[in-house]
């Protein structure tokens, strides 16, 4: 009998062996014993099995992270679940798994994967010089901490996060094939998808018809199949070096039109050379499963969370008593017997009393394991490989001035590296002169290069003054329009006054401008160039002198001109003593392609200055930051990344891209290229109108390619919708538009009786999306809805309006969500036009907790009308109709104009751009702008609202009667207006 318990010894031990595996609530039901004395049992059981139990250091280790508790909130969809989701994630973040790979059990679980946890429980572990190799996923952290922790053992990148990369591409090119697809066929490549993943060894002869029909159909999916293919082929090799020749092989292989979807395997495999070709090493230890991966830790991870699944609310104490010691712990151990005996523990004095696994991590006892030849074999290389690192460096390397100071050109350069005598040579494959070759061959500790003196290269103020040199003269910016058309260069450069004006790309530039000063505050003590564009041998000057000075740890709008570009770096941050780190502050809050292009060109100019860069680095906005109180954190306001990996690559094609861009700049006309979808991207050409001015009103590209068809129609010499043959399906709304008749389809009508109710809503919103949050509660880009405008219609025909528009500077979306509640109330349909104000109340659902449920049910009466055109009506002057809509764009209505009354068609229509309410709510917001001017502002955003919701239920009826239908008891009606 257990007196403190009042249960029999022999329940007791049932008890307590059984609640690693059982849930609390079901043990309960199962003895008649109370929950909260089964939690007690169990609690002193975890405490006696951590005291006893014995742990062996494993000497193949693998590393991974165990989410449980937050992914489940994370699969929810919809914006109700938003806040579940991240409270979630902060309550519960990802745990670090360690298994032993050759035994395939747990070694260890902690609190969290951060890289001070990892780092405290590697000190602590006894016999960590046991640990001989490493698998990890593709995380710097875990890297990190494993060279510095473990500075003996061999880093090891599992193969199957590598393949899923390499899926992942191949699916990126199935999505491009089925956007092309009707609705059958896209749910027939959707259902094959599986078959793409598989292997051809593993396809039965049915499922390699079905391939072939669609590899047939499709070449660049035939393509990317077979590049995944040879891909896996890699692993097939015998030994790093001839992986690493069949991996340059397939690089060389692989066709231009794939290298967008395949970049970033290939940036991936590059940044991780050394450790994803280590698994070769390995593949002798692990024969039965081809190698060392991660399989047996992500098995055990499965394993665990399904454990841990099964109930809730667990601290991390029962957690990891669970996962340790539950059968989770033992799937993979052939042992006799139960293991949850509670006799069967040796004691062991090898732990310090009061051991709490949720602030220390002493290390498990490890018994003496026996290593296999081979495991031994292998620690003596990597003995001999550590102790040859300790030897003085003899690093000769002969490196062409262009390749900068520690930037490699991997597609110029062949690489050779030996190990033993730490010799590493590189040979420049292609044509350089001798002049650039001169001099450039050192002997460093560190590896890292300087450019002599004399082969710097500057650009004097005579060169700069000349008027052929400033023709010529490059920026960042004009790089980056380079790259996207030469003819938009040469245009900005000899014929900027053919540009459209674009005020929102302006204010997107000017918010971009105060995100960069607010990125100051990250390094106290920088020193601002002061002087500007006009002063450019000033600039300079002035950027050497703030470089000499060591007591300068940044400086912002450094100058640098070389070989005729000129660029001022948003900032650079001294690292060391003579090293300096490259940063360029984006407003964007996610890392894009473009980026990086900026960063090479900016990398390429430092270097022909002779600065010696440490790396490149990338600063944009945090989208999860959310502010608090008055004060910005400028710490978590923006994210920083390293990419000096994926620009490195890039650096070898700038001088040729340079020189490109000189001759066209020197022509004495603009290059010819015919507009097309790179006129949009990555930024909307200014020059759209100008280029465009002589082409059809039924131009091909006058619509989005929807159905990417128009390629291969302009292969054919066909440029307009009147030259499609008629053999040529096209998919709606391209086969209406091609027909240039008015079509409603029966849809229309079902809609509009289906779900419309009286009484009937109609909104416009005007919000304001700003880089920098303004609010406690705020984050980037966030939009804040400043302006309401409803007008109601009721079955009898009465009509009533009102305008709402927050004056006061505090946060709007309390009082928007009121006003929005008092308008609409709970009954009728709700008219929109455009997703832009779907998006709106998504958003303020997620925000606010209070009037979630009473969004929700608003965001399922609202009928986009705009997404209902697109699907059920044409009409040949509504072509922008079937545009795709900007982001953020709340003045979408004016599409309409065509159909809609005279009355609506006002001439300040045309300036109420996308990105106007953003601008009238900053004039309104700022400190200096006086109450003349904000009653101006207030005036001209009333009427802004006013004429939307006119012209939403202008265009809701006419639809109506183009649909022939007439909504119940209508007899007159009357207009009554209202201000909130």
């Amino acid at each position: 009998m257990v007196e403190d318990h009042r249960v029999t010894r022999r329940l007791y031990v049932y008890v307590a062996s059984a609640s690693l595996t059982e849930t609390y609530s079901s043990l309960s039901r199962e003895t008649g014993i109370s929950e909260g004395t089964i939690r007690r049992i169990a609690a002193e059981f975890l405490n006696e099995l951590e005291t006893k139990h014995v742990l062996q250091t494993p000497i193949h280790l693998g590393l991974d992270e165990l989410c449980f508790g937050s992914k489940g909130a994370q699969r929810q969809q919809g914006f109700l679940h938003k806040a579940s989701a991240t409270h979630s994630r902060r309550t519960r973040p990802p745990r670090a798994i360690l298994s032993d790979l050759k035994r395939r059990t747990i070694f260890a679980l902690l609190p969290n994967n951060k890289a001070a946890t990892l780092r405290q429980f590697f000190q602590r572990l006894r016999d960590c010089d046991r640990i001989v190799v490493v698998c990890i996923d593709f995380c710097h952290a875990y890297r990190r901490v494993i060279r510095e922790a473990l500075p003996h053992a061999d880093v090891v990148i599992d193969k199957f996060h590598i393949l899923q990369r390499v899926n992942e591409a191949l699916d990126e090119v199935r999505q491009d094939v089925k956007s092309r697809l009707f609705l059958s066929g896209r749910k027939r490549l959707k259902y094959d998808s599986r078959l793409l993943r598989k292997r051809r060894a593993c396809l039965s002869s049915e499922q390699q018809d079905v391939l072939d029909e669609w590899t047939t159909r499709f070449p660049e999916l035939q393509q990317a199949y077979e590049a995944k293919e040879a891909f896996y082929e890699i692993w097939g090799a015998k030994d790093a070096e001839e992986g690493r020749t069949r991996y340059r092989a397939w690089c060389d292989n692989l066709p231009a039109s794939l290298h967008r979807q395949f970049r970033f395997v290939i940036t991936t495999v590059n940044q991780w050379e050394q450790e994803v070709f280590a698994y070769f090493r390995w593949r002798q230890v692990f024969p039965q499963g081809g190698g060392i991966t991660n399989s047996t830790t992500e098995a055990l991870n499965g394993i665990v969370r399904d454990l841990l699944r099964a109930g809730r609310g667990y601290s991390f104490t029962t957690a990891r008593g669970k996962a340790l010691y539950s059968r989770a712990y033992a799937k993979y151990k052939s042992k006799k017997g139960t293991l949850f005996s509670h006799y069967e523990w040796e004691p062991s004095d090898s732990r310090s009393e009061g051991h709490d696994p949720e602030t220390e991590y002493d290390g498990p006892m490890p018994n003496e394991p026996v290593e296999t030849p081979v495991e031994q074999a292998v620690r003596a290389y990597l003995y001999c490989k550590a102790e040859a690192e300790k030897m003085p460096p003899r690093t000769s390397v002969s490196k062409n001035v262009w390749d900068g100071i520690q930037f490699r050109e991997v597609s110029s350069l062949d690489i050779r590296r030996h190990d033993v005598g730490q010799t590493v040579s590189v040979e420049r494959r292609d044509s350089m002169s001798s002049s650039d070759n001169a001099g450039i061959q050192h002997e460093t500790a560190n590896g890292r290069l300087s450019v002599p003196s004399e082969s710097r290269s500057e650009l004097s103020g005579d060169a700069i003054n000349t008027s052929r040199e400033a023709d010529r003269r490059l920026s960042k910016s004009k790089y980056v329009s380079g790259l996207q058309c030469l003819k938009r260069l040469y245009l900005e450069v000899h014929h900027p006054h053919l540009a459209q004006q674009d005020v929102h790309r302006a204010n997107i530039m000017s918010q971009g401008t105060e995100v960069g000063k607010l990125a100051r505050d990250r390094y106290p003590g920088g020193q601002v160039v002061a002087s500007d564009h006009t002063k450019l041998n000033e600039a300079l000057a002035e950027t050497a002198q703030l470089m000499e000075k060591p007591d300068v740890p940044a400086i912002f709008e450094a100058t640098f001109a070389a070989d005729g570009v000129l660029v001022r770096v948003d900032v650079l941050e001294r690292v060391g003593s003579s090293a300096w780190r490259l940063i360029e502050c984006k407003a964007a809050n996610k890392k894009k392609d473009e980026h990086e292009d900026d960063l090479a060109i900016q990398a390429h100019v430092l270097q022909r200055s002779g600065v010696v860069l440490e790396g490149l680095s990338l600063l944009y906005l945090n989208r999860e930051y959310v502010r608090k109180g008055k004060a910005l954190d400028p710490d978590k306001l923006y994210r920083i990344e390293d990419v000096t990996a994926a620009v490195t690559p890039l650096l070898s094609q700038v001088p040729g891209r340079i020189r490109e861009m000189k001759q066209a700049l020197g022509a004495s006309g603009p290059p010819v290229r015919d507009p097309s979808e790179h006129c949009q991207s990555p930024y909307a050409c200014p020059f759209w109108s100008h280029c465009t001015e002589n082409k059809s009103n039924r131009w091909l590209y006058r619509v989005p390619d929807r159905g990417l068809m128009y390629p291969t129609l302009l292969a054919k010499g066909i440029q307009t919708f009147d030259d499609i043959p008629n053999d040529i399906p096209l998919p709606p709304p391209l086969s209406h538009i091609k027909k240039n008749v008015e079509w409603i389809s029966d849809g229309l009508r079902r809609t509009f009786s289906w779900r419309n109710k009286s009484p009937m809503h109609h909104l416009h919103v005007g919000a304001a999306m700003l880089a920098v949050p303004p609010f406690s509660g705020t984050q980037p880009w966030g939009k804040l809805p400043f302006m309401l405008a409803h007008v109601q219609e009721t079955a009898t025909g009465e009509v009533e309006e009102r305008c709402w528009t927050s004056e006061q500077k505090r946060d709007p979306r309390r009082a928007f969500i009121r006003m929005l509640l008092e308008a609409v109330g709970r009954d009728g349909t709700i008219y929109v036009y455009s997703q832009f104000i779907l998006r709106v109340i998504n958003d303020l659902a997620y925000w606010s907790t209070t009037y979630r449920a009473d969004l929700k049910a608003i965001h399922a009466r609202i009928v986009d009308l705009r997404a209902l055109v697109q699907e059920e009506y044409f009409h040949p002057e509504l072509l922008h109709i079937y545009a795709d809509l900007p982001y953020g764009s709340a003045v979408a209505i004016r599409e309409s104009l065509p159909i809609l009354p005279p009355e609506l068609q006002l001439e300040d229509v045309m300036r109420w751009d996308e990105g106007w309410p953003s601008r009238q709510y900053q004039q309104l917001m700022g400190q200096e702008t006086s109450g003349e001017e904000r009653a101006k502002i207030l005036s001209e955003v009333q009427s802004f609202g006013f004429w939307g919701m006119r012209a939403v239920r202008a265009f809701r009826q006419t639809l109506m009667a183009k649909a022939r239908y007439t909504p119940p008891a209508q007899h007159g009606w009357s207009l009554k207006v209202q201000n909130w």
